[in-house]
């Protein structure tokens, strides 16, 4: 066993321990991820293009997830039980935190999709899900076997999308939503899976 390992190790049963939850690693088997992830072993997963996403299920009562962003403010939505019109909008912050997705379910099986929103200017660091304790990570949903893969700019990307009308796009991250645009609705549509480079 190498050194490195069994240090990530140690150091994971003490943070579960000390949040007093069940810790799921970005590296759990059962969680499904979509566009282009990069993994670095025993640390973290790395979103990078719009659009990139990872889901859970799992049985609970609520959830959280373990994040680090770059230099630049990124946006992603937390979509419970596939209920998009009800999407949380969440910031990453450039200091790791725990964020709550969602509490309050019914003690049942649901599932959540992090969802990035913002352009590639900037970059994520995902650790991975909190839940409490009781909690239960379930099988992941097999992934559709069609895929697409859109290349693109701004437009694909999600600029301003979410600018009300009557007011200016300065442009911030925050008016980014990749989620709504052409690409992914379209990937949606086709029941498909999705990556978006733009």
């Amino acid at each position: 066993m190498r050194k490195s390992y069994l240090v990530y190790m140690l150091l994971f049963v003490a943070v579960t321990f000390s949040y007093g939850g069940v810790l799921i690693p970005f590296s759990q088997k059962k969680l499904s991820y979509m566009g282009r992830v990069e993994t670095v072993q025993n640390q973290y997963a790395k979103f990078y293009w719009p659009g990139t996403s990872v889901t859970i299920n799992f049985k609970g009562t609520e959830i959280k997830a373990i994040l680090k962003n770059g230099y630049e403010e990124t946006y992603f939505y937390a979509i419970v039980d596939g209920k998009e019109n009800e999407a949380k909008k969440i910031k990453a912050d450039t200091i790791k935190s725990t964020i709550l997705l969602a509490e309050g379910l019914k003690n049942a099986k649901h599932s959540v999709q992090l969802f990035k929103l913002s352009n590639n200017t900037s970059y994520t660091y995902f650790y991975g899900f909190e839940m409490a304790n009781g909690s239960k990570v379930l099988e992941a949903t097999p992934l559709p076997q069609r895929k697409i893969e859109f290349y693109g700019n701004s437009i694909t990307a999600g600029h301003g999308v979410d600018v009300l009308p009557g007011h200016d796009d300065s442009g911030s991250p925050y008016y980014f939503n990749n989620y709504w645009t052409y690409a992914a609705r379209t990937a949606r549509h086709f029941n498909a899976q999705y990556s978006c480079i733009a």
